[in-house]
């Protein structure tokens, strides 16, 4: 970086002024970069009273570039005569150094964050672009923020996760913004149920209008803010522990509740009526039915009604899901969907229609396999990994606990350990990764014992699937 202390402020503005006239002259034309930079170099010299910089040949645009907006950032708040008479000379040299587009008016903009002419062609350039704002890092949260006062996009949308945006001027951004907002939270890699109210308050004195909204919430004062600016939003909560949410009755076009198995309930919060909600209980553990029954009618719209009841990575042995299905039955639990009460089971959704009709066992019905096997390959190692405990997976054949009891049978025989951490069968990704790493454990530790045992490993890694050259 050029520090435009001592030699800079003993030269004074008209260094700078000389800096405008001179990169003026050079147009910018791409035959002339080597006497552009040579200009370069002196003004280097001048500026900061240092040598030149060890560079033999001219570089690409950059430095040129950045002396540029120092000289933007420093005229501006020495002189606001002179730059305001210098103004179309600098725009003209910042042009000529490659600021063209609305990302690098965004980029100058950020170096010069105090340059209101700056930031208003930054703000038209990027308007011109696009009319739907994407809010995705620091930096686009920074320079919105700065934008913002200048024009309003049609549409915001910001896209990050709490602790990302809790680090970024996104009051400022709430402070300014007037219009539609997407707001998604969510850490991929960190607690889905991490609770955002923090961020969401000052949406109470805010004028934005909240079109959609996915995140988690966690006390009322953050259902309060959702409410005060939500119009006809799509808004997806997730929320650890129960909330009244009849707030936002009349928000909301659609609105779905992410929530965990609660094994007590001190209260019961209906959920609004209308239009019907929808419930998505997640990560219900085996042997937790009556959880999953308690937390959904503890969550019941008035009415009895869900518009949507789903199950999602879910743990429940089929004839728990089946005794769940009954269980919501009786307690007057409907969804939207007609036909019989039933179970169907798509990858790592298993969506439950409870009708008025109940069959004695209510059906389990199965999407088609995504892949080759007896297995719905929608629990992949790394998700099984990081859960710490395998999820029961749904299968169209009667033979997957003889089949995996013939995996930890391999593993004892083949790696001599102790048998894996798990507890019931899992999807086949996992059972297949099992003879792969018992094949790169035998293979490593004894060749002999390798060789002697290939048939047997190669006819279980066939019985796995493995049948393809892509396999």
């Amino acid at each position: 970086m050029v520090s435009l202390s001592g030699p800079v402020a003993l030269e004074g503005r008209d260094c700078l002024i000389a800096l405008a006239t001179c990169a003026d002259e050079k147009e910018g034309l791409a035959g002339e970069r080597d006497q552009r930079w040579a200009g370069v170099l002196g003004l280097w010299h001048r500026f900061v009273g240092q040598a030149k910089p060890g560079l033999q040949s001219p570089p690409p645009l950059e430095p040129y570039l950045e002396v540029l907006q120092y000289a933007v950032q420093e005229l501006s708040s020495s002189s606001r005569r002179h730059f305001v008479s210098r103004w179309p000379e600098l725009r003209q040299a910042l042009a000529s150094a490659g600021v063209t587009t609305h990302l690098h008016w965004q980029a100058c903009l950020l170096r010069c964050p105090d340059v209101a002419q700056v930031a208003e062609i930054a703000a038209s350039a990027t308007l011109a672009h696009s009319t739907a704002w994407n809010v995705e890092s620091g930096r686009d949260v920074a320079a919105v923020a700065l934008m913002l006062s200048y024009v309003q996009p049609e549409k915001l949308r910001v896209r990050m996760s709490p602790g990302r945006l809790r680090t970024s001027q996104w009051a400022e951004v709430v402070a300014r913004r007037v219009g539609d907002v997407v707001l998604y939270l969510e850490d991929e890699g960190g607690d889905w149920y991490d609770p955002s109210d923090d961020l969401l308050t000052p949406l109470l004195r805010s004028k934005m209008i909240l079109v959609h909204f996915f995140g988690g919430v966690g006390t009322p004062a953050g259902v309060a803010a959702i409410a005060a600016v939500a119009q006809s939003a799509q808004i997806f909560l997730r929320m650890a522990e129960p909330l009244d949410l009849s707030a936002l009755s009349g928000k909301y076009s659609e609105l779905r509740v992410y929530t965990r198995p609660l094994d007590t309930f001190s209260h019961k919060w209906a959920l609004p009526a209308a239009p019907l909600p929808e419930l998505v209980v997640e990560s219900a553990y085996l042997g937790s039915c009556e959880a999953v029954a308690r937390t959904v009618t503890s969550l019941v719209p008035p009415g009895g009604r869900f518009g949507e009841l789903w199950l999602r990575y879910c743990s429940l042995s089929p004839p728990e899901v089946q005794r769940l299905l009954v269980l919501l039955h009786e307690q007057r639990v409907r969804t939207r969907e007609e036909g019989d009460t039933r179970a169907e089971v798509d990858g790592p959704w298993i969506y439950l229609y409870i009708s008025d009709q109940l069959a004695p066992v209510p059906p389990l019905l199965y999407a088609e396999p995504i892949a080759c096997g007896d297995y719905h390959l929608w629990n992949t190692p790394a998700f099984y990994r990081s859960h710490g405990s395998p999820l029961t997976s749904f299968v169209r054949v009667e033979d997957r606990d003889q089949r995996w009891a013939g995996v930890l049978g391999l593993w004892r025989r083949f790696v001599g350990q102790d048998e894996p951490n798990l507890q019931s069968p899992p999807p086949l990704e996992p059972y297949l990764e099992v003879l792969q790493y018992a094949v790169q454990a035998l293979s490593s530790s004894s060749p002999r014992h390798f060789v002697s045992r290939w048939p047997e490993l190669r006819q279980a890694l066939a019985s796995a699937g493995v049948t393809t050259h892509l396999h």
